[in-house]
């Protein structure tokens, strides 16, 4: 299921920030974009998430997307 962030998925989406990147942004930094993020999960355990962030002409930009390495394929 897709549905949007909630702050309780916050240690799961930082911990596939961590795992995706060679250099991952800070919680905090995580923390300030979160407000537009969307996560897949299944059987209640997030396996995804999808960061976006509006721009100055107000377009929605893809900001990060991180995927569970067991669910990529």
């Amino acid at each position: 299921m897709i549905r949007p962030y909630r702050e309780t998925d916050f240690d799961d989406v930082a911990y596939l920030n961590l795992i995706s990147y060679d250099h991952p942004c800070t919680d905090s930094v995580l923390q300030s974009k979160l407000q537009n993020t969307w996560v897949a999960e299944i059987a209640d355990e997030v396996i995804g998430a999808a960061i976006t962030c509006p721009d100055d002409d107000g377009k929605t930009l893809l900001w990060s997307i991180a995927v569970a390495p067991s669910q990529q394929n």
